[in-house]
């Protein structure tokens, strides 16, 4: 039904009326008041360089002071003091002219705030109802629409829908419409059968433990359903109440009105299945791909003696594949719904199970012994991958050794070097003509030749380390196997 209201000081005598539904853009703008242009004000420099000073102590608002007085379109009157805080405000009212507040630059303060009413009495707005009259009120509204509802206030009439206009919808009632003035009636605007299908849907996100009961409809008529509020009766008796949405023809939705506590559902822990796939070297970066299967179980009791008709909504995942069931309900833009007979006083499962494969990549130049070796003994790891990485563990054994050869270098020219701090003292209080300084003196030149030895192997280690930094850097950039 339509509820229409002849809101004109006319009777309407059979008038052609046409509904129409849509959403277009629109909006309301007040065309009444009149706008302005604001513009700055700029005052005379002379002013502003013959007023002298003053100087504010530290308080909180604005302080005024000085006192002045001249002509400009009536008396001009004010105070040419500073405000702290405060700015210049501008009054204009009623011939009078006032200024008050501090001027930017020398007492501080900045911006302006004007107020104009030009002359001794200024312009009021007049109200738009005493223009275009006064709205109807609640009580009045009511009073109408209950002699619309009094035997033979409403208008049963044929309508005959038009079509789809595009992205709106007509209406159009067939027979003409006689409403006095200020009167409302209801015209019945659709009278179509839907498809429907009672079916009772589950969703844990709405209710945890128990579906709703609802219908499925199908538009299949060719008349464009508006969304508004829809009672649901059964066996003439009114058992709940739902919203529908705007239903194309063709399109189909569902109404849910009530807690269905015939059917008690229960959502089962996810089960969690990883299978290896695959494992690959390509450009420097190991990737091993992991094929994730996750099973979720709903468990559906149907206390009724009457076989039930359950849907299971479940949620859609991005990159995730549904294995089983094969095929749903119905699939919206984030869910699957699955239908599922119960019959009376039985139980039944369902599972939905679905695939992702996960990929674990990680750069070989942050790859540690350690690391390198739990991936070999990955299942997935074919021949030709075992041997890239081999590889890589033979340069990282030689790159440890050559660093460890440093090591030990390092540490014998200390060893040496606190050894001829030793024999430099004790140099120092042999007698030259001894035996024991000859020894000494033997023994650190001895020692000078090995210094050179070690610097020069160390050199050459250096050199050695270097490059096998190149090549495992090349080779963890450049490796490929799979």
């Amino acid at each position: 039904f339509a509820a229409i209201e002849n809101t004109t000081d006319e009777d309407w005598e059979n008038v052609k009326v046409k509904l129409v539904s849509g959403r277009p853009v629109t909006f309301k703008m007040d065309l009444y008041d009149p706008l302005f242009v604001p513009r700055p004000v700029v005052e005379p420099e002379m002013y502003a360089s013959l007023r002298p000073p003053m100087y504010q102590g530290v308080v909180a608002g604005n302080l005024g002071g000085g006192v002045g007085n001249g002509q400009f379109g009536g008396q001009f009157q004010g105070g040419f003091g500073g405000g702290f805080n405060g700015g210049n405000t501008f009054q204009q009212n009623q011939g009078n002219l006032g200024v008050g507040g501090g001027f930017a630059g020398m007492t501080g303060g900045s911006g302006s705030t004007f107020h104009y009413g030009y002359g001794s009495n200024p312009i009021t707005r007049p109200s738009v109802r005493s223009l275009m009259g006064q709205r109807l009120n609640f009580e009045t509204l009511n009073e109408r629409k209950a002699a619309a509802a009094a035997p033979g206030g409403a208008m049963p009439l044929t309508p005959n829908v038009v079509g789809n206009l595009g992205e709106s919808f007509e209406f159009d009632v067939a027979d003409p419409v006689s409403l006095a003035r200020f009167k409302s009636a209801l015209l019945p605007v659709i009278r179509e059968t839907l498809e429907s299908k009672q079916v009772s849907i589950y969703n844990p996100s709405i209710l945890a433990g128990y579906p709703m009961k609802g219908m499925y409809l199908k538009n299949a008529s060719k008349v464009y359903f508006p969304q508004g509020p829809v009672t649901i009766y059964e066996a003439g008796t009114a058992v709940g109440q739902a919203r529908l949405p705007d239903l194309n023809v063709g399109e189909s939705r569902i109404l849910t009105y009530a807690v269905d506590l015939d059917l008690r559902v229960q959502q089962k822990e996810t089960k969690e299945v990883r299978t290896p796939v695959s494992m690959k070297i390509k450009d420097g970066r190991a990737s091993h791909v992991i094929r994730i299967r996750e099973t979720a179980t709903y468990e559906t009791f149907n206390k009724s003696a009457q076989p039930k008709t359950l849907w299971i909504t479940h949620v859609i995942r991005d990159q995730w594949k549904k294995i089983a069931p094969e095929k749903a309900a119905e699939t919206t833009a984030n869910l699957y719904r699955f239908e599922v007979t119960v019959p009376a006083n039985a139980k039944v499962a369902l599972d939905v199970v679905e695939e992702n494969e996960h990929t674990e990549e990680i750069a070989l130049k942050d790859f540690g012994w350690t690391t390198i070796e739990e991936w070999e003994l990955r299942p997935t790891a074919t021949p030709a991958v075992k041997a890239a990485f081999k590889r890589v563990k033979a340069a990282l054994a030689a790159k440890a050794e050559t660093t460890a050869s440093i090591a030990e270098e390092n540490e014998g020219l200390k060893e040496i070097a606190e050894e001829q701090k030793r024999l430099r003292e004790n140099l120092a209080v042999t007698p030259k003509d001894s035996d024991a300084y000859k020894r000494y003196v033997k023994k650190f030149d001895d020692q000078e030749t090995e210094i050179e030895k070690r610097r020069a192997k160390l050199k050459e280690l250096n050199k050695q380390l270097a490059k096998q930094a190149k090549e495992i850097d090349d080779l963890q950039k450049t490796l490929t196997a799979e």
